[in-house]
């Protein structure tokens, strides 16, 4: 928090001297810091993340100079921090890839954020009204939870969600768990320079249909108004499209199932309070207690990603490795695993600091040495499995199912993946995000630090077929995925029918 508070006061002073001598000069200090960010996310990119593989993104290569092109025709309208982040978010978004994003640091300097009193999110290819807050002297007519958005100013849900949503927030569009994910941006408003505040939007309900005219209030200053706290607001903002991420635990379900909750595969502190990595090593060490129950339910919603550190314990003490070595190359973990990266010295200081693999940081200083501009790292999750042929061991005879939705992303749909290569698997609720070949990510804070880029260093090899797209569910869940309750109603009794 000190950290926060001394790179705000530094910007601020920054802004105070550039903003003062703006009339004198005529350089807009935004616009600068602008043009000097998107020139370090270009270079940045450039000088560390491998562009020549097939797996990456379709438009990444392309997207690296096109899109600067892009962001910088936009920068003459840039007048503030809102222009400027969102130039920003318009250059990162157009990689389309999960790991490619940038962070404002100093949202504190953006108090302009409005919302209307509602918020929507795309359920079913629709746009629902998911909260609705209770009449005031500012909002005396609201449309209703479960109303449907018919548009806004003569444009449709879709027009609206292309022009002021998609550009900026989500990567790739081309599937709807993208879509569904941002829909809960659609009607906030922080003064993006492209975009459009709406006055006037039609709802329709039980077959009527209603118009209502925005009235657009501050989220920092409306807690009077609506007794919602701003925190609130910008938490529905972030788990709306799917409902609230379930906390860490194992429980009883149906008969003879057990119903595991994984949020996140990453240290750091779950919503309860306690330490990741004790409550993810607590799941792995009850996983061999849990192997003749007839049903075993992962519950990855909201989980997006981490470290295989913390996933791989699960599945082997579940199954056994010798289990998971008798499928062949049929399971991941007995293959190996290539990774190109890129040669860089950032790169390599980013290895050490992070304290990868000391094989990886060693091929890397020999891969520089030699002024090598890529190296394909190998790795096997089993070591030993390319030379050892394992005999049959009998698998466990509970029906594993996997619960995902659209915030699945990283690890966890590795993790998706590797469950639904082991037999008698099925993967349950809505598409994850999209499997993105893309990995080892870096952080850099821009010098103004004013906002922050994650960014790859590596790009998985192997057949692109297995990237850029999500993992489709056998059965699809078209209920609320946030109901728990009800979502774990419709898997018993589709167990039981099937």
């Amino acid at each position: 928090m000190k950290n926060h508070f001394i790179r705000l006061f530094i910007l601020t002073v920054n802004l105070i001297f550039s903003i003062d001598t703006y009339g004198n000069t005529g350089i807009n200090p935004w616009q600068n810091m602008t043009q000097n960010d998107l020139k370090l996310i270009h270079d940045t990119i450039l000088e560390n993340t491998p562009l020549e593989i097939k797996t990456a993104p379709p438009n990444y290569k392309n997207w690296l100079e096109s899109g600067y092109l892009a962001a910088l025709q936009r920068v003459p309208t840039i007048e503030n921090f809102s222009g400027y982040i969102y130039d920003l978010r318009f250059y990162v978004n157009g990689f389309q890839d999960y790991h490619t994003k940038v962070v404002p640091l100093l949202k504190i300097m953006n108090p302009s954020e409005q919302w209307p009193g509602f918020i929507v999110a795309m359920r079913n290819e629709q746009y629902k009204v998911i909260f609705s807050s209770h009449a005031t002297n500012i909002w005396q007519s609201l449309p209703p939870v479960g109303s449907t958005l018919l548009g806004c100013d003569g444009q449709t849900a879709e027009q609206l969600m292309r022009t002021n949503v998609l550009p900026y927030w989500g990567g790739n569009v081309t599937y709807p768990s993208t879509w569904q994910e941002v829909s809960t941006h659609l009607f906030t408003w922080d003064n993006n320079p492209w975009g459009t505040q709406f006055k006037t939007c039609s709802f329709s309900q039980a077959g009527t249909i209603h118009s209502y005219e925005l009235h657009w209030v501050p989220v920092y200053n409306n807690t009077p108004l609506a007794n919602m706290n701003p925190i609130d607001v910008n938490l529905m903002v972030e788990t709306g499209a799917f409902g609230p991420i379930p906390e860490f635990g194992i429980h009883s379900i149906g008969k003879d199932g057990v119903w595991i909750s994984i949020p996140i595969f990453a240290w750091g502190l779950a919503a309860q309070g306690s330490d990741t990595t004790q409550l993810l090593n607590g799941i792995a060490n009850k996983m061999s207690e849990l192997k003749n129950k007839r049903l075993i339910i992962f519950d990855v919603r909201g989980n997006t990603g981490g470290d295989p550190q913390y996933m791989r314990p699960i599945l082997v003490n579940l199954y056994g490795e010798n289990y998971l070595k008798s499928l062949g190359q049929a399971f991941a973990w007995n293959n190996a695993n290539i990774t190109q990266f890129r040669v860089s010295a950032g790169n390599l200081k980013n290895m050490i600091t992070s304290k990868s693999p000391v094989s990886m940081i060693a091929q890397m200083q020999q891969a520089i040495a030699h002024h090598q501009t890529h190296m394909d790292y190998t790795t096997n999750a089993f070591s030993n499995s390319d030379d050892k042929i394992i005999a049959y061991v009998k698998p466990i005879t509970a029906k594993v199912i996997v619960v995902t939705d659209g915030r699945c992303g990283s690890e966890c749909t590795s993790f998706v993946k590797d469950l639904l290569s082991i037999p008698n698997t099925i993967q349950v609720g809505q598409p994850t995000a999209i499997v993105a070949a893309s990995t080892w990510n870096r952080v850099i804070v821009f010098p103004d630090q004013a906002a922050a880029l994650l960014f790859p260093t590596g790009m998985q090899l192997g057949s692109n077929q297995s990237f850029n797209k999500p993992l489709i569910p056998t059965y699809i869940y078209s209920g609320d995925m946030g109901n728990t309750k009800e979502l774990q109603d419709w898997i018993l009794q589709l167990f039981s029918q099937n």
